[in-house]
């Protein structure tokens, strides 16, 4: 990546940072895939019936509790069953439908170095 960069291209952009990480045969391993959010998935505000200000929010096994100020009185419980919103996904370009990533094997970059001096130096004193 680095020799693309200072070979004068930009990565200002996602499809530039990908073409950064595949350039000059890419790095073992890695294949970088360009996603967006889906389209779907941009929502407009939730509206909770009986919940007009919301200060402190506390999740629990069953719903949400909210209050306007902190802990004051019981404050309004929502069960989660209230909520209907899915996960969002993300969706791939169609350039990335066809990937085939392999894992590469791990090679040590350092040999550990004994300690053998120091215990030459004990035997001798």
């Amino acid at each position: 990546m680095a020799i693309h960069l200072n070979s004068g291209h930009d990565t200002e952009s996602a499809s530039q940072r990908q073409e950064a990480i595949e350039s000059f045969g890419g790095v073992p391993g890695v294949k970088a895939v360009l996603c967006r959010p889906s389209l779907s998935s941009i929502k407009k505000p939730v509206k909770w019936d009986g919940v007009s200000f919301v200060n402190n929010v506390q999740y629990g096994e069953e719903g949400v509790r909210v209050w306007r100020s902190y802990k004051t009185g019981r404050g309004e419980f929502i069960p989660w069953s209230k909520f209907h919103d899915e996960v969002p996904t993300l969706e791939y370009s169609a350039a990335s439908e066809n990937i085939k990533a392999n894992f590469v094997p791990i090679k040590q970059r350092r040999a550990e170095v004994a300690k053998t001096s120091q215990k030459h130096q004990d035997s001798t004193d």
